[in-house]
């Protein structure tokens, strides 16, 4: 697997990752009939390819989560370092998470939803993160939408003190970590100035592999 990018420095060494890739995208069967959302092609690459790639620490500190067509993600990851976390049944993203509280070991962690394209990697995410409150990357869409006209990108930065206090049962980091932290004044929003497609439908997914292609061809 080809990583594009210097890991393991020393601004992201106190990081685990995490990618999020148990869903079954039903939007988009019947592509996702026989093949898990993750592993669709944008280009040479997977989206679990490209969302790997884009992650600043070395594989080893990775994890993955799978559920449906689960042993697809394993033997796609098969002589790789990242830890890939198999869910029988599917815990969301705060399960997910609680799920690999072992694994994870007191570390902060990055979460990126498999299925998110990027034009480029967000470093404006951690590069000044204090590790004190949850962070998200997010676009003014300037309409109402996930928090205030700010819409979730399916990138954020969990501090260990959260990851602590969540189980290893079906639940959402939206419940159980960022509405709260909201309420509480402590949930802090990074605008991304680039391109970022949620290759959640056939539309968005052909939109996303033409910017891919266009960004190849650059």
């Amino acid at each position: 697997m080809e990583m594009d990018q210097t890991k393991a420095n020393n601004e992201t060494n106190r990081f685990a990752g995490l990618i999020l890739a148990a869903g079954k995208g039903e939007r988009l069967r019947p592509l996702t009939a026989s093949v898990p959302k993750p592993l669709i092609r944008i280009g040479r690459f997977s989206l679990l390819d490209l969302a790997l790639q884009s992650m600043p620490m070395d594989a080893e500190d990775i994890a993955v989560n799978a559920s449906y067509l689960a042993s697809q993600i394993k033997n796609h990851l098969a002589g790789s370092a990242v830890h890939v976390s198999v869910e029988p049944s599917p815990l969301a993203s705060a399960g997910a998470v609680g799920n690999l509280r072992g694994w994870i070991a007191g570390r902060h962690l990055m979460i990126r939803n498999a299925d998110m394209w990027f034009d480029r990697v967000p470093t404006e995410l951690w590069s000044d993160w204090s590790g004190e409150n949850p962070r998200l990357l997010v676009q003014d869409r300037g309409v109402p939408s996930d928090f205030g006209t700010n819409q979730f990108l399916g990138w954020s930065m969990l501090p260990s003190s959260r990851v602590d206090a969540l189980e290893a049962r079906p639940s959402s980091l939206l419940n159980e970590v960022w509405l709260p932290a909201a309420r509480q004044g402590k949930l802090e929003l990074v605008q991304f100035k680039g391109l970022a497609i949620d290759c959640g439908t056939h539309e968005d997914l052909a939109r996303a592999r033409d910017a891919q292609q266009a960004k190849d061809l650059d």
